[in-house]
């Protein structure tokens, strides 16, 4: 597990603009985004959502693209063999 500071935005339910600026634990750049949509349920998730690990490499995602693999994290898709 790699140590990610996840930063993005959303609109919550009152329609007020909030800015997440996290740390969380994952394995890839992607899925630290998605632990953090995860964390905020029922959000308007502005785009980009971007990660950043210690070492400087940058993940830089649509909110699209974190909800669709948020979705094969809780199971809601599976891969096809």
């Amino acid at each position: 597990m790699i140590e990610y500071k996840v930063e993005a935005c959303y609109k919550n339910a009152e329609g007020t603009y909030v800015e997440v600026n996290v740390w969380v634990e994952a394995e890839t750049h992607l899925d630290a985004c998605s632990q953090v949509m995860i964390d905020h349920l029922g959000t308007e998730w502005l785009n980009p959502v971007m990660s950043v690990d210690r070492n400087y490499n940058i993940g830089c995602y649509t909110a699209d693209q974190v909800k669709l693999n948020t979705d094969y994290i809780v199971g809601l898709r599976e891969l096809s063999v």
